[in-house]
């Protein structure tokens, strides 16, 4: 972790490459196909410690559907549901939520695990991860995901026994490489098409060790130079 923080990234992915744990794929498919097969071994029956993370909404969207597929055919969910904006949330789903609530008692980023589905009233009783037990209506609070995968950015704070990192995408820089790195007590693994990879790691490294508030350093300061601030 602590060569992330420094940009050495192609050192650090080199280690965890060593150690099995930064696999790439034939393509980005194959990559999380990867991701998921090593996540099922434990997240499907204890997701609440093995978290997903990816650094772009639409991968994050899709490895939550697939999760929740795993799940789904192993047993581990009810069979009643609620559907929500095309999404439909189980007895025993995570859950995310994405906005702030005083009224329901929930921050941007909080999850939990659906405890009961009360058909009838449009709810879900969900056991919140921080602690207590709060009940939700879709309808009325609209900011509920499926929380096997977040973003990286929704993860900055959170810790959690095992993550699963899909690395890679146009976000990936210092530090939510650092971020990602950091988010697990146990172990971290990160899946990577080999593309997106480069030979020997090197365009991953490359992205991973460039940092954004550098850069954004560098602009302002051009800016200003120029006139324009």
């Amino acid at each position: 972790i602590k060569e992330l923080v420094h940009g050495k990234a192609e050192r650090a992915f080199a280690k965890y490459a060593e150690k099995g744990k930064l696999r790439g794929g034939n393509d980005g498919e194959d990559a999380m196909r990867l991701l998921l097969s090593s996540w099922s071994e434990e997240g499907i029956r204890k997701p609440e410690s093995n978290l997903i993370l990816g650094s772009e909404n639409t991968k994050v969207e899709e490895l939550n559907r697939e999760a929740q597929k795993r799940r789904l055919i192993s047993g581990e969910l009810g069979a009643t549901s609620v559907m929500h904006k095309g999404a439909e949330f189980f007895t025993r789903d995570r859950i995310l939520f994405t906005r702030n609530s005083k009224n329901i008692g929930v921050k941007n980023g909080s999850l939990g695990t659906v405890i009961e589905v009360q058909k009838k009233f449009g709810r879900l009783c969900v056991e919140l991860d921080s602690g207590g037990v709060i009940r939700v209506k879709p309808q009325s609070y609209p900011h509920i995901k499926l929380g096997y995968a977040v973003t990286t950015h929704k993860a900055q704070g959170l810790t959690t026994e095992n993550v699963f990192v899909s690395l890679g995408g146009g976000l990936q820089d210092r530090e939510l490489s650092y971020v990602q790195a950091s988010r697990a007590r146990g172990d971290t693994h990160f899946f990577i098409s080999k593309e997106e990879a480069g030979e020997n790691l090197r365009r991953i490294a490359f992205l991973a060790s460039e940092s954004h508030m550098k850069k954004l350093a560098i602009q302002v300061r051009e800016a200003k130079l120029k006139g324009v601030v």
